[in-house]
């Protein structure tokens, strides 16, 4: 229910226990389960993170469609 509301309904967090939960954290799982496959992303993260900090920085006014746009689809 709570996801409804802010868009992310089927984001794993979000998810009812049952198995459509235990589906996705396994899937979650067999991707980032490792050191090797968490650092595959880690400059991903980083250069989302710096433009995410950087539209901030210049337009703190619109800090609620900054997060819209770097948050869940």
């Amino acid at each position: 229910m709570c996801g409804e509301f802010v868009g992310c309904k089927y984001s794993v967090p979000f998810l009812p226990y049952g198995d459509a939960l235990r589906v996705s954290r396994g899937q979650l799982r067999r991707c980032l389960g490792t050191q090797q496959a968490i650092r595959a992303y880690q400059d991903i993260e980083e250069f989302e993170t710096h433009k995410f900090l950087k539209r901030v920085y210049d337009h703190p006014e619109q800090l609620a469609i900054h997060i819209r746009r770097w948050g869940p689809r």
